[in-house]
């Protein structure tokens, strides 16, 4: 029955792998049920219990119902078991549209010997086959019909596109043409870009099947034809079972079969790589609901699950983060979790330290739903990259299932055919950080239409190393290559630097001063250490390595507790010293002792033991997850990661055109456990400045902070120099995590959005409010001279205002300014010059009318002058600020409408005669 069940499992996997969308009805004759058989004119076919139906009279069959659309397939489970073919016997399929209509043959197969047989049957949709009628042309024998799979098609279903063509493939596209059958108002076309996750990082152990060729294009098991897997592998010792090379799909392996037991590929021993990032590129072989692939790792013959990844039809890097591969241990692949015919295809498996993540930006997809034509002209995409499409029927409000999937690989662009901007890009660049977030910004690119933006971290925070509560070396041991054991006497006075050690069995000098060795080629070996009296709970730091021997040494760590053997873990070992640490039970009791053997099943394996330590408040730390920003069509040049751990970050940024093509990059790294200074901003460059005869003129009226506090919103992170450019805003010597908005009300001393400037909700005004114990605030922006000429004459205009309560004491917004040769920001120490003639004095009001608020608040007045002595020559720059300090019972003070103007006066020539 249990045989029954397979073919069955495989008719059903077949027919709705393949067309999902059809309907399917499966009868099983050789089920006590008999499912869906009472549907069925069985005639003179006999029961034959598990065997299913038997037919043994010549040109005699049974007939199934009559469907509810054409059939397009029959998939037939068939047994001659038991018996003997005395010479060629056939069968043949016959279908009709309706009763009564005479009977067409549809398709047939001869049998020659008395094996099973699964076979499949295509049917045309315009033969109209309704019911069909299964026939055995007997010559001798019998035939049994354990199962059949009918599939037909719904009534106004769409055949789905087929006979794909790809041609006329160029850098920049390609042109594509399909077949189909029925009268189609139109058809939807899918495309997408397959790019594998691009990764940096320190590869430990790597893997690839690059030497699966298949050439011949049949799909080849290794298993079972003699074929080793070796022999395509870059590292030798993979074994599995139902591996196959997959027919036409060079460099990849394939588990499982659609008609095959659960595949499984086991690797070869691994180093020892520690914590490290596991990079599996892999894909599943056909869509399916069930597509996940479990991945297990193997150790002292425990498989341990580490992952259960849920793959696409397309190839892609699935990344584990936080692996602990020690020597000897493998990987284990399963086909999937669910069910045993669904097939894997694996390309490659890293192991990576430093694993550093790029841009997972892997879809880029465009839709068109109204071709009229079964072809299609596609341009504008990337040379040298995979793009995938596939195409579907759409007739009215009916789509068919989509097609297969077609893969495009273009050509690499000519030189000059990238179609990309040109000019030089200066990147992104940090704006501000602290331990919990940091800012990028950088000037637009001439022809970029969007950036997109990676930020990643491999950090691992939170570790502890412990601080040790006993320890233990051999640093009496001298250096020796001496095969004579070691007594318990001679060990304790020479080589263990605390007293209380046993030698249980074959303790020998090692050929590395200040260690022993465990174990000799023969035998095993057991040490013994003095009492532990405050151990429970707390970590065991063991320092090892083997001497010789082959990989998957594993030392055995046990506690000797009155004479009862109890394990406490095992350690692989590796050629190289290295540290392990071993959790210690919390139960321990006082006194116990460790047992350190050398190993376990291998008598030639001996281990060099060097350190060995009990920690307290050992933590091995956290594994900070790749945090990856993508896909950002950024308006603006700038980002922000806010909320991130105290951790070391990558970013880059890449400018893309309109057509997604990448034209530049940038990328660098900053540390939040160590922020950076607060950095030197960029300036207003005056070349960019609109200019009218011989000024140039800069405006801001702050209404560019409206979109940060969108809905109810009343307070925004703030960045200086990119939340809103190129404004810069100090509270001492630090600038604000945070800005306000507010309408003049509150006491709290700092800067603040001012809105409503002109009773409307999109007028907003930048503005300070102080208090008794206020530190200084400062703001302002720097503009840099990058023109060929001097510049004579800076003007200064604005509205500065007041919200809030009335005050019965003068308060001002002072304005300095400071012409430097190298960019600074508006809080350093320099030679700042005040203007008087530029500060904004808020209006003073009576004692009886001291803090009532008005209705008529704010209060604007328009500030204007010249600023003498601010001569800026080229390439110098000008900084401007406000500057306020403490005030008792301060108003809140702000600007608006703010206009610099440079003029550079025409140079003349006087001419004398």
């Amino acid at each position: 029955m249990e045989n029954v069940m397979r073919l069955i499992a495989v008719a059903i996997c077949f027919v709705v792998s393949s067309l999902f969308a059809d309907m399917v009805e499966i009868t099983d004759f050789a089920a006590d049920a008999y499912a869906n058989a009472g549907r069925w004119n069985l005639g003179e076919a006999e029961y034959d219990g598990d065997n299913g139906m038997k037919l043994s009279a010549g040109d005699t069959g049974i007939e199934s119902p009559v469907y509810g659309g054409p059939v397009v397939r029959l998939a037939l489970a068939t047994r001659c078991q038991n018996m003997r073919l005395a010479a060629p016997s056939s069968l043949q399929i016959l279908g009709r549209s309706a009763a009564g209509e005479d009977w067409r043959e549809c398709g047939g197969a001869t049998f020659v010997n008395g094996s099973s047989t699964n076979m499949v049957f295509a049917l045309s949709r315009h033969d109209d086959v309704r019911q069909l009628r299964i026939v055995f042309k007997k010559v001798s024998g019998t035939l049994r019909i354990v199962s059949a799979a009918a599939t037909w098609r719904a009534a106004g279903e769409l055949e789905t596109p087929s006979a794909i063509e790809v041609f006329d493939v160029v850098a920049g596209g390609f042109s594509a043409a399909w077949h189909v059958d029925d009268e189609v108002d139109a058809f939807r076309f899918r495309l997408w870009r397959e790019i594998p996750l691009p990764w940096s990082g320190d590869s430990v152990w790597s893997e690839t099947f690059a030497g699966c060729d298949n050439a011949g294009g049949s799909s080849k098991r290794y298993d079972k034809e003699g074929m080793s897997i070796d022999s395509i592998t870059d590292n030798p010792g993979w074994k599995g079972e139902y591996i196959y090379a997959p027919a036409g799909i060079p460099g990849m392996l394939q588990l499982n079969k659609a008609s095959s037991s659960t595949g499984w590929l086991e690797s070869p021993v691994l180093p020892d790589a520690g914590i490290v990032t596991a990079v599996v590129r892999a894909r599943a072989f056909a869509w399916q609901n069930d597509r996940v692939m479990p991945v297990f790792r193997l150790r002292n013959g425990a498989t341990n699950l580490l992952a259960e990844i849920e793959l696409d039809t397309e190839t892609k890097d699935f990344v584990l983060p936080g692996v602990d591969v020690a020597a000897g241990d493998k990987l284990l692949f399963r086909s999937f979790v669910k069910n045993s015919q669904r097939r894997v295809l694996i390309d490659s498996v890293d192991l990576v330290r430093d694993f550093r993540a790029g841009s997972t930006a892997t879809n880029w997809i465009m839709e068109k739903a109204e071709l009229d034509e079964a072809r299609i002209n596609v341009d504008g995409l990337e040379p040298g990259a995979t793009y995938r499409f596939a195409v579907a029927s759409v007739a009215g409000e009916n789509e068919s299932a989509p097609s297969e999937t077609v893969a495009v690989t273009l050509p690499v662009a000519a030189a000059g055919d990238s179609g990309a901007a040109e000019g030089d890009w200066e990147g992104a660049k940090i704006v501000a950080a602290s331990a919990n977030s940091f800012a990028l910004s950088w000037m637009p690119l001439e022809g970029a239409a969007e950036y997109r933006i990676s930020v990643w971290t491999n950090a691992v925070f939170g570790r502890n190393p412990g601080v040790p509560v006993w320890t233990d070396g051999f640093s009496g041991a001298p250096e020796s290559s001496s095969t004579t054991a070691l007594n318990t006497g001679s060990f304790n006075e020479q080589y263990a630097d605390t007293a209380g050690w046993t030698v249980l069995s074959n303790v020998y000098p090692s050929a590395v001063a200040g260690t022993v060795r465990v174990g000799n080629s023969s035998t095993c070996g057991a040490l013994l250490s003095p009492p532990l009296e405050n151990a429970a709970g707390k970590t065991l730091l063991v320092r090892a390595w083997r001497h010789s021997g082959t990989d998957g040494v594993v030392m055995p760590v046990d506690m000797d507790s009155s004479g009862e053997i109890l394990p406490v873990g095992t350690v692989r070992l590796a050629d190289e010293p290295a540290d392990f640490h071993l959790p210690l039970p919390a139960g321990m009791k006082a006194g116990v002792r460790l047992v350190f053997n050398s190993t376990t099943n291998l008598r030639s394996s001996r281990v060099v033991l060097d350190l060995v330590a009990v920690l307290d408040g050992y933590s091995a730390g956290e594994h900070v997850l790749d945090c990856v920003v993508d896909d950002e069509a950024v308006a603006a040049a700038g980002y922000v990661l806010p909320h991130s751990p105290t951790a070391e970050y990558h970013y880059s940024v890449k400018a893309l055109d309109a057509a997604g093509r990448e034209i530049s990059a940038s990328a660098g790294t900053v540390d939040l456990a160590h922020p950076p200074p607060c950095p030197v901003l960029e300036a207003v460059r005056l070349s960019a400045l609109p200019r009218k005869s011989s000024v140039r003129t800069w405006n801001e009226d702050f209404n560019a902070m409206a979109p940060i506090y969108s809905g109810s919103k009343e307070k925004a992170p703030w960045y200086n120099g990119l939340t809103l450019p190129p404004w810069q805003l100090f509270k001492g010597d630090a600038a604000p995590e945070n800005l306000s908005r507010n309408t003049g009300g509150g006491n709290t001393a700092g800067f603040y959005a001012y809105w409503a400037t002109n009773r409307t909700e999109a007028s907003y005004a930048l503005g300070t409010k102080s208090s008794e114990s206020s530190p200084v605030l400062v703001f302002g922006a720097a503009f840099a001279n990058d023109t060929e000429g001097m510049v004579r004459k800076v003007s200064v205009r604005y509205r500065g205002l007041q919200f809030g309560f009335r005050n019965d004491v003068e308060q001002k917004l002072e304005f300095d300014f400071l012409v430097t040769n190298e960019l600074a920001n508006v809080d350093c120490a320099g030679d700042w010059k005040s203007c008087p003639a530029l500060a904004f004095a808020s209006p003073v009001v009576g004692a009886g009318d001291a803090k009532k608020s008005g209705e008529d608040l704010p209060v604007a007045v328009e500030v204007e002058s010249e600023i003498q002595g601010s001569a800026v020559p080229p390439g110098s720059y000008l900084v401007v600020r406000w500057r306020r300090g403490p005030a008792v019972n301060g108003a809140a003070l702000a600007v608006d409408d703010v206009a610099v103007s440079f003029e550079s006066p025409s140079s003349f020539v006087i001419i004398v005669r």
